[in-house]
């Protein structure tokens, strides 16, 4: 069985999902990370643009994917990835892991917990993004990890640190964005979510769900327990579910750019 996994590195610098699945033997053959992708082309295509050219760099691939695992804020990507696989006749099936449906406000609460985080005092009022725009949120960010880097003494060494951090930050909030704005897909799906999750509006199927506790910790730590009920939801959403019984072929873990925007594996 051949697996995708669409996740992104955090500005906490955890691990991302894929690195703790191909250390326990998963065969992960190909990762995207929408995030990255956004801040080197600079290009903010719709999702649905993006999951379309994702689609087709992974069909074109001598392993398309028969699982897509999405992490995050990832869910809707991962769907729709998941669904043009489909219409490409690639009996793909999602797996969502901590599946968080980014909407429009989600930026605004992003930038002020960025905001935040940075309490560098440049601005006295408390953080506000009603109304901003992404360049006016990027502005104030700039101010504010200029005065962070000068407090620490850092100097003009500083300023490819500051540019590259605004513009990962921007590809953030642009990936926000347009999440928020994109029109959701259905195709056959599991769930990994912690206890109480919330079904979005626009849910219109019954989705098989495994629940764990502390999932978004366990996932931060790399609990094996949880890493290993990943994986076997994984294996039993597979299209031919025998994988489950005989286990998954050991790959290796070196990743390679494959096309625009998948690295796959050899």
């Amino acid at each position: 069985m051949t697996i995708c996994v669409v996740d992104f590195l955090r500005f906490d610098a955890r691990r991302p999902l894929a690195e703790l699945l191909v250390e326990s033997d998963c065969p992960v053959h190909h990762t995207v990370d929408p995030v990255n992708d956004l801040a080197e082309s600079r290009e903010v295509a719709s999702l649905a643009e993006l999951a379309e050219r994702y689609a087709v760099d992974l069909v074109d691939s001598a392993t398309p994917p028969h699982v897509v695992v999405g992490v995050c804020a990832a869910a809707k990507l991962s769907l729709l990835i998941t669904a043009k696989l489909r219409k490409h006749e690639i009996d793909a099936r999602c797996v969502l892991v901590d599946p968080r449906w980014a909407g429009l406000d989600d930026v605004a609460v992003s930038f002020e917990e960025v905001q935040r985080s940075m309490r560098s005092g440049v601005t006295s009022e408390e953080p506000n993004a009603a109304g901003r725009r992404i360049e006016q949120m990027l502005t104030v960010l700039d101010a504010e990890l200029h005065a962070v880097f000068a407090k620490r003494g850092h100097g003009l060494e500083t300023e490819p640190v500051i540019k590259a951090l605004l513009n990962r930050y921007r590809a953030w909030f642009e990936f926000l964005r347009i999440s928020g704005e994109a029109a959701p897909a259905l195709p056959p799906t599991r769930l990994i979510t912690p206890p109480g999750f919330a079904q979005p509006s626009w849910w219109t199927t019954c989705w098989h769900a495994t629940t764990i506790s502390d999932l978004e910790q366990a996932i931060r730590y790399a609990n094996q327990h949880v890493i290993d009920r990943i994986i076997t939801t994984i294996a039993e959403a597979g299209p031919d579910h025998s994988q489950a019984d005989t286990g998954f072929l050991g790959t290796e873990s070196k990743m390679n750019r494959h096309g625009v925007g998948v690295k796959t594996a050899r």
